[in-house]
Formats: C-alpha cells, sequence, structure tokens
C-alpha cells in the first residue's frame, strides 16, 4: 500500500488489517495510482531539472555569443575608426573601383585635384571624378591590372593654376576584383629631388672652383697684359704692325678661352632642367673635363681615348653632372702632387646594341668591397668626413637611368676604379644643326637698319655699337624704363636687342609691356643674357620665341642673329 494512505489510515484510527477486502483492493489500487504518480512526478522534476540545466547551459552559451559578438562589432568598429584615422593621415587619394569602372569608395584627406566633396563622387563613373589629364595614363593600367602580378606603378601629370603638379599612382586589385587606386602628390618631393641634385651639382662646381678661378685669371692676365700694351702702342710712334696683331690676336684667344670657361660654368650651374637634346657624349666630357682640368693636372696625366660614338638624348647640364661627379671622384681618389704616378683615363666607344659607352678610369686606391654593392645608395661615401656630400653617384645613378641607360662600377686592375655610363642612341636626325659661321653676304650686310639697343651696362651697348657699325641707325638706351619710353614714342625699329636682367625695368618687363601695346613689336626682340639665374627668367625665355645671345658673344654671332631677325628668320 502508498505509504501515503498508510499514513492517512493511521491518522483516522482505520485498521488496514480490519478493512475488507474490496476496500483493501480499492485502496491499493489507489497505492498504485499514487506511486505511479510519485514516479511521473520524480520522472517530470529530473526531467525539469535537466531541462532547466540545458538552458541554463544553452544560455550561457547564447551570452557568452553574444559577448564574443559584441566584442567582435566592437574591435571591428575600433578597427575602421582605426582604419579612418589612419587614411585621414595619410596624404594620398585612394579610389576603390568597381570592375564597371565606378567609383565605389573614395578617400579625399583634404584640398586636392578633384573639384567635388568625396561623398559627391562616390557611385559615379571614374571619368567624371578624376581630371582627363590623369584618366589618359591611368585608363590603360586599369585594363592591364587584371594581368599584372602585384602592384603597378605609374606616374602622372597635372597641370593647373599654371603649376605643373607630379603625382604617383599605384594600382591593386582586391580579393573582390575591385580595383584599388593610391595617388600620391609628388611635387614636393619632386622638387626636393632636384634641389638635392643642384646641391650636388654646385658642390662640384665650388669643388673646383678655385681652379677654375686659376683658369680665368691665366687667359686674362695675358689679355690684360696685351691691351694695355696695345694702349701703349697707340699712344707711341708708329711701329711694327705684325707685333700689334699679334698681341690682338693673343687678347682675342684670351677671351674666347674665358668664354668657353663661363660657358662650361653655365652648363654646370643651371639649377633647372633645360630642354631635352640630341647632345654628343664627348663633348659634354670635354666640358667636364675642361672644369676640373686644374684639379686634374696636379693629381694624374689625362688620357682621351674617344672612339664615335652615337648621339643621345640627355639635358646637356644634367648629363654633364655626371661626367663632372664621376671625374671629381677619380680626380680625389688621388694624392695631390703624384700625377707622373697616376692616370685618369676617359674613354667612349659603342656596344653592340649601338648605344654610347662612357668611362671614366682612374688607379687610386679601389673602393671598398664591402661597399662596392652600395655604391650607388645615398650617403654612401669613401671619401673623408666634410669632402663630398654622399650623394653624388646616387644622383648619377637616377640622372642616368631616367634617360633610359645604366651605370656601373667595377675594378680596375691591377688597381684603381672604372665607372661605366652606357646611354642609348638618339638617332644623328635629331642633332641639333650648326650655326653657319662664314661671312654674310655683302648686299644683305649693306641694307640701312634700325637698331634700338637696351642695355645698363654702358660699355656693353656702346661695344653693341661699334659692332653694329653700318648703314642705318643704332639707337643706344642706359635701362628698360628709358627703352620701353624709346619705343613708345618710336616704334620703327627692325630690332630690339634687349638686355634680358637689368635692376627695376628687366627686358622681360619691357617685353611684356610691348606684348599689351604693341604685339607686332615683340617679334623684333633679340634678348641678351649673361645668364638666367632667376626662375621668372628661366621661365620667360621658355615662353618667349625670340632668339637669345648668351653674353660673351662675338661680332659675327650678333650680326648674323641681327640679320636673322631682320629677314625674318
Amino acid at each position: 500500500m502508498n505509504s501515503l494512505l498508510r499514513r492517512q489510515l493511521r491518522r483516522h484510527g482505520l485498521d488496514e488489517g480490519a478493512l475488507s477486502e474490496p476496500v483493501r483492493e480499492l485502496l491499493r489500487a489507489v497505492g498504485e495510482a499514487y506511486d505511479q504518480a510519485d514516479d511521473d512526478r520524480r520522472l517530470l522534476e529530473r526531467s525539469l531539472e535537466l531541462t532547466s540545466q540545458e538552458l541554463m547551459q544553452r544560455n550561457r552559451e547564447l551570452r557568452a555569443d553574444v559577448e564574443a559578438r559584441t566584442r567582435a562589432e566592437q574591435a571591428l568598429r575600433e578597427r575602421d575608426a582605426q582604419t579612418r584615422a589612419i587614411l585621414a593621415a595619410l596624404p594620398d587619394v585612394m579610389l576603390v573601383v568597381a570592375p564597371d569602372r565606378t567609383v565605389r569608395e573614395l578617400h579625399v584627406p583634404g584640398p586636392s585635384f578633384l573639384t567635388e566633396p568625396a561623398a559627391a563622387l562616390v557611385g559615379r563613373p571614374l571619368p567624371q571624378v578624376l581630371p582627363s589629364e590623369m584618366l589618359e595614363a591611368l585608363l590603360p593600367a586599369l585594363e592591364r591590372a587584371a594581368q599584372v602580378e602585384g602592384a603597378q606603378r605609374l606616374e602622372l601629370g597635372l597641370s593647373a593654376s599654371g603649376r605643373r603638379q607630379r603625382y604617383e599612382a599605384r594600382l591593386t586589385v582586391s580579393a573582390m576584383g575591385d580595383i584599388v587606386v593610391v595617388i600620391r602628390d609628388q611635387t614636393e618631393w619632386v622638387q626636393m629631388a632636384e634641389r638635392l641634385r643642384v646641391a650636388d651639382r654646385m658642390a662640384s662646381v665650388g669643388t673646383l672652383a678655385a681652379g677654375v678661378a686659376h683658369e680665368l685669371n691665366n687667359p686674362l692676365a695675358y689679355v690684360m697684359g696685351n691691351l694695355e700694351l696695345l694702349q701703349q702702342a697707340l699712344l707711341s710712334p708708329p711701329g711694327d704692325d705684325a707685333e700689334l696683331l699679334a698681341m690682338i690676336e693673343e687678347a682675342l684667344q684670351g677671351a674666347r678661352r674665358m668664354r668657353g670657361i663661363t660657358q662650361d660654368l653655365r652648363t654646370f650651374s643651371r639649377p633647372h632642367a633645360e630642354a631635352m637634346e640630341a647632345v654628343d657624349p664627348r663633348a659634354v666630357m670635354d666640358s667636364a673635363l675642361r672644369m676640373a682640368a686644374t684639379e686634374i693636372r696636379h693629381r694624374a696625366g689625362l688620357c682621351r681615348d674617344y672612339e664615335e660614338v652615337p648621339a643621345v638624348f640627355a639635358d646637356p647640364g644634367k648629363l654633364g653632372q655626371v661626367f663632372l661627379n664621376l671625374v671629381v671622384n677619380a680626380v680625389q681618389a688621388l694624392p695631390v702632387g703624384e700625377a707622373a704616378q697616376h692616370e685618369i683615363l676617359v674613354r667612349t666607344t659603342t656596344d653592340a646594341e649601338g648605344w654610347a659607352v662612357v668611362e671614366v678610369s682612374d688607379t687610386g686606391p679601389g673602393i671598398p668591397r664591402h661597399l662596392a654593392a652600395r655604391i650607388f645608395e645615398p650617403f654612401v661615401t669613401t671619401k673623408p668626413r666634410g669632402e663630398g656630400t654622399g650623394l653624388g653617384l646616387s644622383i648619377c645613378h637616377n640622372i642616368v637611368t631616367s634617360l633610359g641607360g645604366r651605370i656601373s662600377m667595377e675594378p680596375r686592375l691591377p688597381h684603381g676604379t672604372t665607372f661605366r655610363v652606357v646611354l642609348p642612341p638618339s638617332g644623328p636626325a635629331e642633332l641639333r644643326p650648326s650655326a653657319p659661321t662664314g661671312p654674310e653676304p655683302a648686299s644683305t650686310r649693306a641694307r640701312a637698319r634700325r637698331v634700338l639697343v637696351i642695355d645698363d651696362d654702358a660699355l656693353v651697348a656702346r661695344t653693341l655699337r661699334r659692332m653694329l657699325k653700318g648703314p642705318g641707325e643704332v639707337v643706344v638706351t642706359s635701362n628698360g624704363r628709358e627703352g620701353l619710353e624709346r619705343l613708345r614714342a618710336d616704334p620703327r625699329f627692325d630690332v630690339v636687342l634687349c638686355d634680358l636682367m637689368m635692376p627695376e625695368l628687366s627686358g622681360m618687363d619691357v617685353y611684356e609691356a610691348m606684348e599689351e601695346e604693341r604685339p607686332e613689336l615683340t617679334e623684333r626682340f633679340i634678348f641678351m643674357t649673361g645668364g638666367a639665374f632667376t626662375d621668372r627668367a628661366r621661365a620667360f625665355l621658355e615662353r618667349v620665341p625670340n632668339p637669345r645671345l648668351d653674353k660673351p658673344f662675338n661680332a659675327k654671332d650678333l650680326q648674323r642673329v641681327v640679320l636673322e631677325r631682320e629677314s625674318g628668320g
């Protein structure tokens, strides 16, 4: 009997044995029902207990999942914020370009070449986002992106507000098939690199300054001496005309020699790149050797071994910087006062591919093996502290590679070093024709003409008047303002011979005033310059088509240019 029923019977004073059989049978059935109910209850309790534990476990797991997701979302937000902060700190414009060439994402750090806010450009086709000048170079790279492994790099240019901006673009393909384009403004870097090149060039020229002064002083000594003797001879009774002619010829030779030195200096001291042209590497090398002549003379014998080489397409100043650096390095590798024991060999030849090869060799101690592999890296030098910048060979490498060439170094046995520059040919048709040097036809020389001379140096102006002496009229003015007033009052001049650099009102100012007032007169200008040493002057000479005479020049060159200007040449 169920224990609960038994307790109930005892509670009511009933004896289980005294009950009738039917009652006992009923109580047994009820007891069994109670037992079954107890079993069901216990089973249910156990089931509920297990379910509760499972729910609690599941709840714990769910809570852990939620916490992990929350942490992941927070980390994602933090990474996104960090990425945006990094992008905001970068100076680059970044685009994500979809396969259909629409801009999926766009990051602009600040003022840029874009004409609208970034948010307004997202979703637009790429041609509506980037300037057309950039697109010309960028679109072919986008087409190649899928076929190129790794990042592509290309240079872009953009003209804006009268300035030329330089950019570098890098393209990579993302895992989603989009193309990520990063565009960085390289203008300041390019300008800094140019300033470094100029600084190194000036360091080389400065190293040779004393020698250049010596090279100028020697011819200057006999020019002045002969001129003084001529002056005395003219004040004395007539003498030997042959001796006077010899003194005049020697003075002219000295003047020509000094002019050659100043022309070499002008080549190497140009602070900015000039127009590229076809040049003879041997002529550029000779200019570098003349610059270093005094230094070479005291340290080594110079040997030239020139074979025929093709012209190369280069800026003479930059190519001259390369050659001058190599020559100066060779010179500085040798001790002073032992010229008889050492040699500098300059050799030119043409290789099997038809490229120009220029070699500079010395008999110095050579380059240490541990530096040889790094010799073209910036700030790697074999010179003592305080001698040289450590940038020369690095800049040479950059210039040569920018010309499509190669530069290398190898030991020269039994001792010394050879630097080799290999440059692609420009083609013989690209060489500039030389100016005619023969005498002018008498019929054209005799033509009457009106020439206006504008020069603030009275001695130069008087000399120009003498050089132009002949039929016609030569009017001399002593400064830019006087010249401009004369042109305004009387514009009937066939030629205006104008100095470029003058105080107060320069030749550029006179020309630009005529551009506004009498533009038909501008084609009559010929500019004279002892050196365009300002940014404005260099830009001006690049802009105007007028002929230019570099001082010092001789009478034949002056008369030729004036004649060409008169005839509209």
